[in-house]
């Protein structure tokens, strides 16, 4: 960003032609009230009241110049100024959409674990009620096998459909961890 001095430096005031100019005019002022006039060069006068003149000139020209270098820099910090405010409201909005976004896919994520656990909790009862079956099951052929004859095709016939059957239930414990593992 420019910056524009407006006042000159405390070295620099000492040793301008400005406050030389502004020292010679203080000294030609001061001998034309103690002396009335006498001695005073009048060239020197009207030049020192020339050189003045343009000084003024010169200073109202740095100060037009000044002010319209302020003008520009001011209208840049407007045009910045909304620029920002521009900005800030479009990250505002895309800090509600994210929020919206995140608060989606946590709605999801719950939704999701909520099915998960309840399927976990059918799986687990009817795991149970195959469990409860089996055993029953098994416990008949555990019965039949004591008896003299267990031999036959109804008992093999039976025991393989509990084999089957069980063979059955562990794949459908495995099918059902392994889905739960793939999400």
């Amino acid at each position: 960003m420019k910056t524009v001095p407006l006042f000159d430096s405390v070295v620099e005031s000492f040793f301008s032609d400005r406050q030389a100019r502004t020292f010679r005019s203080g000294k030609v002022l001061y001998q034309l009230f103690r002396f009335a006039g006498k001695g005073v060069n009048p060239a020197a006068v009207w030049l020192d009241a020339g050189v003045a003149v343009i000084d003024c000139i010169n200073a109202f020209l740095r100060y037009r110049q000044a002010q319209e270098i302020t003008e520009r820099l001011l209208a840049q910090k407007h045009a910045l100024e909304v620029q920002i405010q521009n900005l800030d409201k479009k990250l505002e909005i895309e800090q509600e959409l994210i929020n919206a976004d995140q608060q989606h896919r946590i709605q999801l994520l719950d939704d999701l674990l909520k099915n998960d656990q309840q399927a976990a909790q059918r799986l687990l009862k009817a795991i149970r009620a195959n469990r409860r079956n089996l055993d029953v099951l098994l416990a008949q052929l555990n019965t039949l096998r004591k008896q003299p004859i267990y031999r036959t095709p109804e008992f093999s016939a039976r025991v393989r459909a509990t084999d089957t059957f069980m063979q059955a239930q562990l794949a459908c414990l495995v099918a059902a961890f392994d889905e739960q593992n793939d999400r």
